[in-house]
């Protein structure tokens, strides 16, 4: 421990050359296929063969779907300039078929590129399939629409769910056959699943995954592996060992020589490999800005390759959980959805800046391997355009409902029926008021989820959660029909919860989002639901409004226009301070930036990249505030700026 901690330390001060242990595998720095390329995993020796020769990697984490595709190219050429053999990334199932059978690869979702371009740079690629990812992505990656199917069983054997991922792997493996290490690619490896010991045991799901992707790319075309944590139950329950490669997650402070000891327990000969080895954590709304320090980093890191590991920081690129992409955690009955940065405390910054981490993993990584790594390149500096005064641009029941999709039902049910997964549902009806002598207060008793406003007769009762609840109401007398509006929003489906499958269910069976359950003193028979996706969302069609309506005071839209100065394109975060605002929405043009709550926090701006700024004409910024309208032009301020304010 005392030789280990001064090692940090001269690496830290100065220059210096790590002795290699004489039983450790020396690090190949070769990263690009050559003839006759092959990576497997040498059972008998516990590492890897790469051309035939000892190999194991130092890797990182970069989502390409968290990061507009501009900036991939330059954000893999930091990492490559960091002492980094490979990037790391999930696929995620729901961007790339947001319909049954529709199919999506363009932009920011564009993985061929992605991985093209890590080829480029230099870099191996490891991606992680899945179906479910976790990554704090809305429902763990998996399509809402899965949701539409009455008792399925996500992550199971159920053969609805499987007939849907047997679709979704002919469609992603074929596409990524030709960009294998053995056909002249970058991709080395492919995971199944993801810490499925944390979630249930069913070694027929998993063994009828690892199938379905083996009938489509053969195994000896490449090497497939599983992620748990660092237990012996938990590698029990979620990994295969006939001849399949098992990992472990871990952080820092671990005691890498027990989780070692639990990985050889399970699996004797298996490379010792953490793919998940965290730089920082998530955030929650209403928590506090997680960090985790540089040192304990490089400690636990040099811990790891002393015991000839191979490693993937997690993260090693931050990004944005732009739109409404963001998922949540549940733990008991407790929902915690994660907010819209994912910076996450990593070596390169949610806005792709260099951070004192990145520099000092840099230096650990050129004196381990003796080394002499480039400069790495960096991106333009972030630009202060200052304050921004916002117009009232009217309230989206009176002004704008009617330009979206309506349906009429006779119950409400949740807004994955309507073909809508993302966003805000409102739910209308009425009922005849009746005798108001003899019964002045009616009663309802629903569920939603995630969080809803309850009007009635354009009044607001009450703001509404997950739990179930009855709500109390005074009738208005003096008029015939009584109005109900609840308004939902989605605040993102879960992606994570411990064990929670209970007699072969689970919670991602019921991630529904809008009315779960509606009950009513009152005769109602039939509802008209209004769809507030925002998937088309065009600022041109807002309309400066007069009209103000007295008692309601959610759900309106502001805008206002940029200064000339964006059409230079230099990144900046917008900072939205409450008051005057409190939560909603905001979007550059016609780009959906994502959530903000600065009322509850800890973020309190939101990164805008550059790109999304128009060069030649006026760019707008638009805020759709869901809690605290006001009609003041003067209070209305928004503030970009040259650095974010995570908390």
């Amino acid at each position: 421990m005392v030789n280990t901690i001064l090692f940090i330390s001269l690496c830290l001060s100065f220059a210096c050359h790590h002795v290699v242990n004489s039983l450790s595998v020396e690090l190949d720095q070769t990263t690009l296929a050559g003839s006759d390329p092959s990576f497997v995993p040498d059972f008998n020796n516990r590492y890897f063969l790469k051309d035939g020769k000892p190999f194991r990697y130092i890797s990182g984490i970069f989502h390409y779907t968290r990061v507009l595709p501009q900036y991939w190219a330059l954000r893999l050429r930091q990492m490559k300039a960091a002492g980094l053999d490979a990037v790391q990334t999930y696929v995620f199932w729901n961007i790339h078929e947001p319909r049954p059978g529709v199919y999506d690869f363009d932009g920011n979702h564009n993985i061929i590129h992605f991985i093209k371009l890590a080829q480029q740079v230099g870099l191996l690629v490891i991606l992680r399939i899945g179906p479910y990812v976790c990554a704090e992505w809305d429902l763990g990656g998996m399509p809402s629409w899965l949701l539409t199917h009455k008792d399925i069983m996500l992550r199971s054997k159920d053969t609805v769910y499987m007939s849907y991922v047997y679709n979704w792997l002919h469609v992603i493996l074929p596409k990524i056959h030709p960009f294998l290490y053995s056909k002249g690619g970058p991709i080395i490896m492919l995971q199944y699943e993801n810490e499925y010991g944390s979630f249930g045991g069913d070694k027929t799901y998993l063994s009828n995954l690892v199938e379905y992707f083996n009938n489509i790319i053969p195994a000896k075309d490449v090497t497939l592996f599983s992620t748990d944590g660092n237990s012996y139950s938990l590698l029990k329950r979620g990994s295969l060992t006939n001849s399949l490669l098992a990992t472990i997650d871990f952080g820092i402070g671990t005691n890498v020589q027990n989780s070692v000891n639990e990985l050889r327990k399970y699996s004797y000969g298996t490379p010792f490999v953490n793919s998940e080895f965290y730089t920082g954590w998530p955030d929650v709304w209403g928590g506090e800005h997680q960090k985790r320090p540089t040192e304990g980093i490089l400690s636990t890191l040099n811990a790891i390759l002393d015991a000839n590991g191979s490693v993937c920081f997690y993260m090693f690129s931050g990004g944005t959980n732009f739109g409404f992409m963001n998922g949540a955690m549940l733990k008991g009955s407790e929902y915690s959805p994660w907010i819209t940065s994912y910076d996450y405390d990593s070596p390169i910054s949610e806005g792709g800046d260099l951070t004192e981490k990145y520099y000092a993993i840099r230096k650990f990584i050129a004196n381990y391997r003796n080394v002499i790594l480039p400069n790495p390149p960096v991106g333009d500096d972030k630009v202060t355009y200052g304050k921004v005064t916002l117009q009232y641009y009217g309230n989206i029941f009176h002004d704008y409902k009617d330009s979206f999709k309506i349906y009429t039902v006779k119950t409400p049910v949740p807004m994955e029926f309507f073909n809508q997964s993302y966003g805000y549902i409102l739910y209308e009806t009425v009922f005849e008021t009746g005798d108001c002598k003899s019964n002045l207060t009616t009663t309802v008793n629903l569920s939603i989820q995630d969080r809803g406003h309850f009007y009635v007769n354009s009044e607001l009762i009450t703001i509404l959660d997950r739990k179930s609840t009855n709500v109390t109401f005074h009738k208005n007398c003096s008029i015939t029909m009584q109005v109900i509006q609840i308004m939902v929003e989605n605040m993102g489906r879960i992606n994570y919860q411990h064990r929670s499958v209970v007699n072969g269910d689970s919670t991602f069976n019921h991630e529904h989002k809008g009315i779960i359950q509606f009950q009513s003193d009152e005769l109602i028979t039939s509802w008209m639901i209004t769809s507030f996706d925002f998937h088309h969302f065009m600022h041109d069609t807002l309309k400066r409004s007069e009209f103000y309506p007295e008692g309601r005071t959610q759900y309106c839209f502001y805008q206002g226009e940029l200064p000339k100065e964006t059409g230079t394109q230099k990144d900046t975060y917008v900072h939205i301070t409450s008051p005057p605002f409190s939560k909603g929405v905001v979007f550059i043009n016609n780009f959906n930036l994502g959530r903000f709550w600065p009322a509850k926090g800890p973020q309190k701006s939101l990164y805008i990249p550059g790109v999304l700024f128009k060069t030649h004409s006026t760019n707008y910024i638009t805020l759709f505030e869901t809690d605290n309208c006001i009609k003041s032009t003067t209070d209305t301020t928004v503030d970009l700026r040259d650095v974010p304010d995570l908390g």
